[in-house]
């Protein structure tokens, strides 16, 4: 689901009157929302305002706007008739586990997982990687890398392939961190690229390092992410490490992780406060730059 517009203008930019005072106004629309009455109205009452998200944002606090945004979830899923969507909504706010324990259902619940299996713990792979891989290719950030790291899971098997296929160079974390990084160069997989961005093959082919020297963009996987860039990847840390190596290489680095469209949340997901955030979000139909 897609968050409904707020509105088109800025305060005051509908002939129907401007709002002036805006401590009053954030008084009023706090009280509403935090007492839990007539949600129905105040939205009313901001769509004939004219008040656009960047306003409340500026002016509501984050607890008020969290609690509108639920609403507005609620309200879509209720219209919908679908009750499911409800029930997952309500469970999916905990916990990092329980989101991933509802990703990893849903994506074989609905038959869009593919091998290995079990998908549970681990980054799951999905049908139309393929396709979210190419879809990376169409971005300006991705044309204008040359260093590129690419996670080792399976479902992004097809970003390595192109990196090397393109004549960038790879760079692969090997799991967990253990052995540090892996660099291949295209001119020496020509033609076998396919094999050399499998696990057996970029422990074959990739030269080892202890940390990147440069690193233009960072693809990787995730079994959740929300629009807000919050990404949940499957447990320890790991890749939280590999994206702050990144950015510490190049503080304009952009964060891609190309996933299927059921792991994307326009529900905020439960994140910390070091937690680090993607930028940019391609699935098989879409491509999304976070809200940040």
């Amino acid at each position: 689901m897609i968050l409904p517009a707020l509105g088109v203008g800025d305060p005051g930019s509908n002939p129907g009157g401007p709002i002036k005072n805006y401590s009053n106004f954030d008084n009023i629309f706090q009280n509403k929302i935090l007492k839990g009455t007539d949600y129905n109205n105040v939205y009313g009452i901001l769509l004939k305002r004219s008040i656009s998200k960047v306003f409340l944002e500026k002016y509501l606090s984050e607890d008020v706007l969290r609690k509108f945004r639920d609403y507005l979830i609620i309200r879509d899923i209720l219209r919908s008739n679908n009750f499911d969507s409800f029930t997952n909504f309500l469970y999916m706010f905990k916990t990092k586990d329980e989101v991933r324990k509802y990703v990893w259902k849903i994506l074989v619940e609905k038959g869009q997982a593919l091998p290995p299996f079990p998908i549970e713990g681990r980054i799951p792979n999905f049908k139309g990687s393929d396709i979210a891989a190419f879809n990376i290719t169409k971005l300006k950030c991705y044309t204008d890398s040359k260093y590129i790291m690419v996670n080792p899971d399976s479902p992004q098997k097809k970003v390595r392939e192109i990196v090397l296929k393109q004549k960038k160079i790879l760079i692969v974390p090997t799991p967990k961190l253990k052995h540090g990084f892996r660099v291949i160069f295209p001119e020496d997989v020509s033609g076998i690229e396919s094999y050399a961005v499998t696990i057996k093959g970029i422990y074959t082919y990739g030269k080892v390092i202890d940390k990147p020297e440069r690193i233009d963009l960072v693809i990787m996987g995730s079994v959740a992410v929300d629009i807000y860039g919050n990404r949940i990847g499957k447990g320890g840390g790991f890749g939280d490490r590999e994206i702050s190596i990144a950015r510490r290489l190049n503080r304009n680095v952009r964060v891609i992780t190309t996933v299927h469209d059921l792991q994307v949340f326009k529900e905020e997901l439960p994140h910390e406060e070091h937690d680090e955030k993607v930028d940019i979000i391609v699935t098989p139909t879409r491509i999304l730059r976070c809200i940040q």
